[in-house]
């Protein structure tokens, strides 16, 4: 998704004014939060040993 898209979708017309608000609030510009997610919640590659054990 766009910074254009996500703007849109919480419904600012401008996708400049989203991204100085979002800064404002978050503290980095929403594509420096999405950089900072996916580093921060993605899944271990399939290959990698795993430290748990699924029960189902």
């Amino acid at each position: 998704m766009t910074a254009a898209a996500a703007s849109a979708g919480v419904g600012y017309e401008s996708p400049s004014q989203f991204s100085r608000e979002f800064r404002r609030l978050f503290g980095r510009s929403p594509r420096e939060e999405v950089a900072w997610m996916r580093s921060s919640f993605e899944l271990p590659p399939p290959e990698s040993p795993s430290l748990y054990v699924s029960s189902h």
